[in-house]
């Protein structure tokens, strides 16, 4: 983990598709008001950056993106290297934010490059198929050097600032209403005097309190664990008996739209599922299936995994049913079930001794429960239960959820919930403070947006 600060530096804009009220040069401002608003909802732009030190930093602050739309940052020596005529040094795509955000807080999308790249070329594409609003709007866009840190001390704070300003007329209450903003205070420690006067100061000058920077106080860019793919909106899954679905219909467990309603109407054909096959490597490994099931008065549920292939190996299978009422399981004590607020999560762990090289996950909407505990028969049932968040993973303990798109490359995970502490504002407080260790200091930081 990391934390960091990014003085936006200044870029030209080369190639970019906008309506004409709002241009894509209003993206090298700070004013919320002033946005970029593309004409498609698959647009894409080219800059030049004016950043003379390497740029590790690329983001897109503002947007009215959803977290299932996908944004792709190339970073390249030209405008052509980074639109594909040439190779780009740097190039990722990745969902255009991870984890729950709050309604009313807009979307940025961050990518912090593990290396830094000296070319000033960036391109962004993104793709926001059947968004309602149909177009793609974006407030700042963020290029620049990182001043960081491993991390900010104990004692921070985290508050929503609201101006709004009251008034008294004729005894009545009354408030002049302004949007609401966000401010994060941090201490961070152990800066060594050569980071404060060679990194941090320059930084703190050039921001002052005019000009707006990045805060991200916890940031990582890691791995997709989830093997599955589009275990978002289910497009790329397949669907085997009397079932049925109606995907993108109702809230997941993060907050978005993108549970998918799964029945199955039919008491006297076969237990319907839903269902997808992946590639995995012949060896001896663990594999956990996970999904998350809406509380409700729905018919269990149940999630299987299979593993199959391989010259002469037989397959192997097991799984984990759920009562969506109770989260009763069928296991003892419940041990494969976790309490995820509207949701529960249900997984279980299956070993690849033998050789297999294929995994399916099998998600039964409704079976029937002959007994207690919850067996988990294969009786198909009727009814219908909310499903989101699906997931294969490598290994045998259940980790963060993370979201896929139908292409294995278009997924660069980023840990859940780091952006929704990220702040885009104004430097309100920075107070370099001398610590006990010699020639260490830990700098009192509060960065304050005026919008949310």
């Amino acid at each position: 983990m990391v934390a960091f600060v990014c003085f936006p530096e200044a870029f030209n804009v080369v190639e970019a598709a906008a309506v004409a009220a709002n241009p894509a040069t209003n993206m090298a401002v700070d004013t919320p008001s002033r946005v970029y608003r593309s004409s498609t909802v698959t647009p894409f732009f080219v800059v030049q950056s004016s950043c003379v030190t390497p740029i590790d930093v690329v983001a897109i602050v503002g947007t009215n993106l959803r977290n299932r739309d996908t944004v792709r940052i190339r970073v390249g020596s030209s405008a052509a290297a980074v639109s594909g005529e040439g190779t780009a040094t740097a190039d990722y795509t990745m969902p255009a934010y991870s984890g729950m955000k709050a309604d009313e807080k807009l979307p940025m999308t961050v990518l912090r490059l593990p290396v830094p790249v000296y070319d000033k070329f960036v391109r962004v594409d993104v793709t926001a198929t059947g968004h309602t609003d149909e177009y793609v709007q974006i407030s700042r866009l963020v290029i620049g050097s990182a001043v960081d840190n491993e991390g900010i001390g104990g004692g921070s704070e985290i508050a929503i600032n609201d101006v709004s300003v009251p008034y008294t007329v004729a005894g009545m209450a009354y408030f002049d209403q302004f949007p609401l903003g966000q401010s994060f205070k941090a201490s961070i420690p152990y800066i060594s005097d050569r980071e404060r006067l060679q990194k941090w100061q320059p930084m703190l000058i050039k921001a002052g309190i005019t000009k707006a920077v990045l805060f991200v106080p916890n940031y990582k860019l890691k791995a997709n664990p989830n093997l599955l793919r589009d275990s978002q909106t289910f497009s790329v899954w397949s669907v085997t008996g009397a079932v049925s679905w109606l995907r993108n219909t109702d809230y997941a467990h993060d907050g978005s739209l993108t549970a998918a309603i799964m029945e199955d109407a039919d008491p006297t054909g076969a237990v319907g599922n839903f269902n997808q096959t992946i590639t995995i490597p012949p060896d001896a490994a663990t594999y956990t299936v996970s999904a998350f099931v809406r509380k409700s008065d729905g018919p269990p549920v149940r999630v299987a995994i299979e593993l199959t292939g391989g010259e002469g190996v037989a397959a192997v299978s097991t799984f984990v049913a759920v009562n969506p009422a109770t989260g009763a399981t069928n296991f003892a004590g419940n041990s494969n079930v976790l309490d995820a607020g509207d949701y529960w999560r249900i997984w279980r762990p299956l070993g690849n001794s033998v050789g297999h090289t294929s995994a399916r996950i099998r998600i039964y909407p409704a079976i029937t429960t002959p007994g207690s505990p919850l067996t988990g028969s294969s009786a198909a049932g009727v009814g219908k239960n909310s499903i989101s968040g699906p997931q294969i993973e490598r290994g045998g303990e259940l980790t963060d959820w993370a979201p896929t798109s139908a292409a294995l490359a278009n997924d660069t995970h980023y840990a859940a919930m780091e952006q929704n502490d990220a702040v885009f504002g104004f430097i309100t407080k920075s107070t370099p403070v001398k610590m006990n260790a010699y020639d260490y200091n830990s700098l009192d930081l509060t960065v304050t947006s005026i919008v949310l």
